[in-house]
């Protein structure tokens, strides 16, 4: 009978140790759980707005960065998730790509890679208004690559990026996309004639090719006929043999308006035909 007594004791006595070891081990979790959960939400950990970094903007302001990204305000450095800030980063039309990292315990870096617009492109949709298809156009910009990236609004340009016209009816889209490439590098490649005239419009027609219409001082306008071009080795060569006709009419103070490439295609050779040579007629000390 005494054993019977003895091993209920120690069967309870098991049972109690277990209940006290399992309520210290959850009480001991709850109390670390707690005293983590206050410590990230402590000042030590907090990340403001002057605690980010923000580098590779020059279109976006950092205010803007700031506010897309939700780190405008206050929070734990926990609660900042890098993934989801970069997408809502790439929801900006200027940004081409954007990187985020957190730094341990109070700070952010954010490294942002921006589009650079080198033309304005028309573009072309089909809407529906008052029970018939209309088209609407808007102006996009385009970047180096011939990426079309965004649209444009007033305000956005000083309008010192030349503009590109191109028929929709007369190319497809894959089309569209090379004609875009071939006027990101006349436009890149007439840079270097800022000295005697720079492209404001560019066009593509059908039939004629890329046309484009160069300002120089004054009232001094050239239309530059590029034909069916599309290599961007050709353009430069295109490029120097305008401004060595262009200086030398300068120099004797005259004026083309309009500068015609032809092309040989036996032996790769460029004809230039220049028409509508203008003579300056100076007037008084101030012309």
């Amino acid at each position: 009978m005494l054993k019977k007594a003895a091993k209920i004791a120690y069967a309870l006595l098991y049972a109690f140790l277990i209940y006290a070891v399992t309520f210290l081990f959850v009480a001991f979790f709850t109390i670390c759980s707690r005293l983590i959960s206050d410590w990230k939400q402590s000042d030590m950990v907090k990340v403001g707005p002057e605690r980010v970094e923000i580098t590779g903007n020059s279109m976006v302001e950092s205010e803007e960065v700031l506010l897309i990204s939700g780190l405008d305000r206050e929070k734990s450095w926990f609660e900042v998730d890098e993934r989801k800030i970069e997408s809502y980063l790439m929801s900006n039309g200027w940004i081409k790509s954007a990187t985020v990292k957190k730094i341990f315990p109070d700070s952010v870096r954010v490294a942002i890679v921006e589009y650079k617009p080198v033309l304005i492109v028309n573009s072309r949709k089909k809407v529906e208004s008052e029970g018939s298809i209309k088209d609407l156009f808007t102006m996009w910009f385009a970047d180096s690559e011939g990426i079309v990236f965004k649209k444009a609004f007033p305000g956005e340009t000083d309008g010192t990026l030349p503009f590109f016209h191109i028929d929709y009816d007369s190319v497809t889209q894959e089309h569209r996309e090379e004609k875009i490439k071939t006027a990101v590098s006349i436009t890149d490649s007439w840079k270097n004639c800022r000295s005697i005239c720079s492209v404001s419009s560019i066009r593509f027609e059908t039939t004629a090719g890329f046309i484009a219409d160069c300002e120089g001082s004054g009232s001094l306008r050239s239309a530059i006929h590029f034909g069916k071009v599309s290599d961007p080795a050709e353009i430069d060569e295109m490029r120097t043999s305008f401004m060595n006709i262009a200086n030398k009419f300068m120099s004797e103070n005259k004026w083309a308006g309009e500068y015609i490439f032809e092309r040989n295609e036996k032996d790769r050779k460029i004809r230039v035909v220049v028409g509508k040579m203008v003579q300056n007629i100076k007037r008084g000390n101030d012309a």
